[in-house]
């Protein structure tokens, strides 16, 4: 429907063995070192997060084995929703991806374990790299990326 935007192809390369992903402290360092900033992807709270969708099997692309979760379709609504939650949780987007379903964001540590239990989280990644999107070549950024816009 035209209020589904399918993220059901968005395929993760070894999710699961970002330590961050595996271990609250590992992610409170991770978010330490990158002064807070990171992004968070937003999913449809009834459905499974990426790292419960890893397939047992390896697939090769042509260099290492990689394992590889889906993502499901978020909607609007789904979407309005899980910027609130977090919202409400103290995080301050700087940026959200509404082709992605994720957002930029500066997150405060100690409010960590409610942020990454909130079913609307899909999963928490620190910013290792400091970037711009608009630094990126004009057919690398998305035509999605744009400042919030409060649902």
């Amino acid at each position: 429907s035209g209020d589904q935007a399918d993220h059901s192809y968005c395929p993760t390369s070894g999710l699961s063995s970002r330590p961050w992903d595996m271990s609250d402290s590992a992610l409170s360092i991770g978010l330490q070192k990158s002064g807070g900033r990171a992004f968070i992807a937003l999913k449809t709270p009834a459905a499974p997060r990426i790292s419960e969708t890893i397939r047992d099997e390896v697939v090769t692309q042509g260099r290492e084995p990689v394992s590889r979760g889906t993502r499901s379709a978020v909607s609007k609504a789904d979407l309005a929703e899980g910027l609130k939650a977090i919202a409400a949780l103290g995080v301050t987007v700087r940026q959200f991806f509404d082709a992605f379903a994720v957002v930029d964001a500066q997150v405060e540590v100690s409010g960590l374990a409610a942020l990454r239990a909130d079913p609307h989280v899909e999963f928490i990644e620190p910013v290792v790299n400091d970037f711009q999107l608009t630094e990126l070549p004009a057919s690398a950024a998305t035509r999605s990326a744009q400042p919030l816009q409060q649902p």
